[in-house]
């Protein structure tokens, strides 16, 4: 039964842990300091995921139906926790993603601000030089 305390309450930390981090993300400005979080947070579901499944393994041990069950109900709502966190962590490296593409796709203006119409131009430009060289080949 300790077993399956540890287990449960690893889990429980590292979900904890998952969802600190996520909350951090949109509060950094710092580019890098975002992709480095994103990636703990990558890591850290990874981690989870293994957690759980020993989690679930040592719930198959147990003897006792009625114990199992609420064990078996307290997994599931931890896995629904996981889901949860990593479409949150999805949605975070979409937006992320969208805004790389568009600093990529600017052309810098006075004062290091964006001109959106030559912006748009480099991107089409660059869209259709890839798409040039993909008929080339």
């Amino acid at each position: 039964m300790t077993d399956i305390q540890y287990w449960e309450d690893t889990l429980t930390e590292e979900i904890e842990a998952i969802q600190n981090i996520l909350d951090g993300v949109p509060s950094l400005s710092d580019p890098l300091e975002r992709a480095s979080a994103m990636e703990e947070a990558d890591d850290r579901l990874r981690g989870a995921a293994g957690t759980k499944r020993s989690f679930k393994m040592e719930i198959r041990l147990v003897q006792d139906i009625n114990e199992r069950r609420r064990l078996e109900g307290t997994l599931q709502t931890m896995d629904q926790e996981l889901r949860t966190l990593k479409a949150d962590l999805k949605a975070l490296q979409a937006d992320e993603n969208r805004g790389e593409l568009f600093v990529a796709g600017g052309a810098g203006g006075e004062d290091g601000e964006q001109d959106p119409t030559m912006a748009g131009s480099n991107m089409l430009a660059e869209a259709a030089a890839l798409q040039d060289k993909t008929q080339d080949s």
